[in-house]
Formats: structure tokens, sequence, C-alpha cells
């Protein structure tokens, strides 16, 4: 039977193995392992990660639609056709101004 001390010893060399330290007095295979670990570990956040970003950037998605989905509703309200969507209603207005092209006229 493995007494509670051994086992702790048994932890703290798999883990300074793990750390890196003390590698050079791994066996090969114990250094193919340790690889295979640190590789699976890897994969596991990668694909933590993208799943991450994949949910932040539905989560825009649906924010960017609801908010033209408001903009279109306020628009409505206050009778105007949202910014940004084509119009072919707009009416140009000429609008008459003091300004002058040339050279200022003279104040005598």
């Amino acid at each position: 039977m493995v007494t509670m001390v051994e086992k702790i010893e048994m932890l703290e060399v798999h883990n300074q193995k793990l750390m890196g330290k003390s590698v050079a007095f791994c066996s090969l295979q114990e250094q193919k392992e340790i690889a295979t670990q640190i590789e699976k570990s890897l994969h596991i956040v990668r694909s933590r990660k993208a799943k991450l970003y994949e949910d932040e950037v539905e989560k825009l998605k649906a924010k960017e639609r609801e908010l033209k989905d408001e903009r279109v509703r306020l628009s409505g309200r206050v009778g105007e056709e949202p910014s940004g969507m084509p119009s072919g209603s707009k009416e140009k207005e000429d609008v008459e101004t003091d300004l002058s092209i040339g050279f200022p006229k003279s104040r005598s």
C-alpha cells in the first residue's frame, strides 16, 4: 500500500516534470507524454477561446439587429426615414444666403 508521503512525493515529481523542471531526467516516453498533454491542453484552450469569440460575435450581431429595429421604430414615430436607409422621397431645397464669391465691396 502506498503511503500518503509517497503519494505526495510522486505528485511533486510529476508536477516538476509538468513545470519543465528536471525534464532532462525524464525518459523519452515521459517527454512524449508531457508533450502530448501540452498539445491536448492547448487544443482545449484554443477551442474554448474560439467558442467564446463565436458567442461574442453572435451576441454583437443580435445587438446590432435590435438596434437597427429600434432605430426603424423610433424613426417611424418621428415620421422620418431611418438614416442609412435608401430613400427616394427626399427633396432637394435651394437655400439663399448672403455669401458672395469675389473681393469684398469697399466701405467708402
